[in-house]
């Protein structure tokens, strides 16, 4: 498909406006070209092309938009991704003049016997502070122990990361479930944190145990539950116990206690 259109006037630097348009179809992609003008030196044009490689499992894409503005004279933007089976990859480009910026992330998944999930992310540009960016991360698990990574970096010294486990098993009644979960980060007061946990029960008791400690400042909670039933007597128990850094909750406990014949 092809079109054109041009038009005259008596207006000062819109003597002479024009148009065209410009588009192919195929099986393997897609072409577009398009222009607009108003004077000699006075045009914006764009062109758009779209590459299918293996169908749409995997293409690859530009689009270029000319400009007579200072700053914006060139603009452009390209595509690219490839998902075969059970990865992915893709790539996205950003160009404004001569500064570029680029996005790039991978990928894969595999959710047989065990489950695995993974990707990467990494980020580029001419921005002071943004220059390089980069992140992982990685899950796996069967069901009962769980694993999760995750980490993010961006300048030399800048670099989140986390670890979580976890395993699980819960049998009737009776639940376990333990874990601990990890995060340094390049921050004042929050360099170092940790949060462990271990929980217990069955149909007459509950043991949960948590503590999670931040620059070496702990916090610990405790509960324990108990019930029991005979014939001629039932009884509950509950104990709690809270250690905190802060001066006015260091130690606080409850227990309670109930029974009846």
């Amino acid at each position: 498909m092809e079109a054109k259109i041009r038009f005259t006037s008596a207006f000062p630097g819109f003597e002479t406006l024009g148009a065209s348009l410009k588009h192919d179809l195929t099986r393997s992609g897609v072409k577009t070209e398009a222009e607009a003008s108003w004077a000699a030196n006075k045009k914006v044009d764009a062109e758009f092309t779209l590459n299918k490689i293996n169908g749409f499992n995997q293409i690859e894409s530009i689009v270029e938009i000319g400009t007579p503005f200072v700053g914006y004279r060139m603009l452009k933007g390209e595509l690219a991704y490839n998902l075969q089976g059970n990865t992915f990859e893709s790539t996205t480009k950003a160009q404004w003049e001569n500064k570029i910026s680029q996005l790039t992330l991978n990928g894969e998944i595999n959710m047989r016997s065990e489950s695995l999930i993974s990707g990467s992310m990494t980020f580029v540009s001419p921005y002071p502070g943004l220059e390089r960016i980069t992140s992982t991360f990685r899950h796996n698990d069967n069901g009962r122990t769980f694993t999760t990574n995750f980490d993010a970096q961006w300048a030399s010294n800048k670099k989140i990361d986390t670890q979580f486990t976890m395993n699980h098993l819960r049998r009737g009644y009776e639940v376990k479930n333990n874990g601990e979960f990890t995060v340094n980060t390049p921050f004042q007061g929050y360099r170092q944190n940790k949060l462990t946990w271990n929980h217990d029960n069955d149909e007459n008791k509950i043991e949960h145990h948590l503590e999670l400690e931040c620059e070496r400042q702990k916090t610990l909670f405790n509960l324990d539950a108990m019930h029991r039933v005979s014939r001629s007597k039932r009884s509950w128990e509950v104990k709690t116990l809270l250690q905190t850094p802060l001066s006015y909750a260091q130690d606080l406990r409850m227990n309670l206690a109930h029974s009846n014949e």
